[in-house]
């Protein structure tokens, strides 16, 4: 039987979201849908990962095939990344807040969480997903699979009119940077 000390501990990493400072990137797959009115109609434009690398590459002046896309633990964030150094060149989803439910061991929880879109400061919506953890004898983070869905709201800027963003998004193999 566990101590309370460390049932406590538990409880105090997930409600601040906190993972052991090793903590690693998963490699995401990220599809987004957005709705905008164009005229008198809704049109509707999906986003594949490989289009988001793409517009982070040419964002970056960066050829797409040298980018991934990441989940980091740390940062509690999806990012297009530099496959070389891990580098970040567009963050895409920032997730903080929110109510994280887990079972006694911490290996299965449900999340719902505020985010942030593209960089921006102020929350445009929220994510909801289920999270499996598989972790080393030393309690390192070894698995992290995370498969949730997104909605979000873009006000209009000077190049885009209002947006309803939706999407769904998995997290799966460490990202290792190649150098």
């Amino acid at each position: 039987m566990k101590s309370l000390s460390f049932r406590l501990l538990m409880v105090s990493l997930l409600c601040l979201g906190a993972f052991p400072a090793h903590a690693e990137r998963f490699v995401t797959t990220l599809t987004l849908t957005t709705k905008k009115v164009q005229g008198t109609k809704i049109v509707t434009t999906r986003q594949t990962k490989a289009a988001l690398i793409a517009f982070a590459g040419q964002i970056a002046a960066d050829d797409p095939k040298n980018l991934e896309m990441v989940y980091d633990t740390n940062t509690d964030s999806i990012s297009v990344v530099r496959k070389s150094n891990g580098s970040v060149v567009l963050p895409e989803l920032t997730f903080n807040g929110g109510l994280t439910i887990s079972n006694t061991i911490d290996t299965l929880r449900q999340r719902q969480t505020f985010v942030k879109f593209q960089g921006s400061s102020t929350v445009s919506g929220s994510a909801t997903g289920k999270i499996v953890i598989v972790r080393n004898p030393d309690l390192s983070l070894k698995r992290f699979f995370w498969a949730g869905t997104v909605q979000l709201s873009q006000p209009a800027s000077l190049f885009n009119p209002d947006q309803i963003v939706t999407g769904s998004f998995t997290t799966g193999k460490a990202f290792v940077p190649t150098q």
